[in-house]
């Protein structure tokens, strides 16, 4: 692997600050890297799928009673025992 000498300098610089070894500096960015590209691939395969199959307006219309939890914590009509929780949304994809 052959690699210019500004970007080693800078990979020495951070993995110094980072306390690890070029290494192991360099297996986190390839494993990062490689989940990135995996995370790419997915991407497109769900896009491609739900190009060639739509999602009808029905499929998922069994839930939309089950959205309004938040809108029921607020009015107070929440259970008393249980804490909303506030999480970030999901992603699509895993790697």
């Amino acid at each position: 692997m052959t690699l210019d000498d500004k970007l080693v300098e800078t990979v020495d610089r951070v993995v110094k600050e980072l306390k690890t070894t070029r290494s192991a500096f360099a297996r986190k960015a390839l494993r990062d890297a490689l989940n990135q590209v995996h995370m790419k691939m997915l991407e497109e395969k769900h896009k491609k799928g739900y190009g060639r199959r739509p999602v009808a307006k029905e499929e998922f219309g069994i839930w939309e009673s089950e959205q309004d939890w938040a809108e029921r914590a607020d009015k107070g009509i929440w259970p008393k025992n249980k804490q909303r929780a506030r999480h970030a949304p999901l992603a699509m994809t895993t790697p």
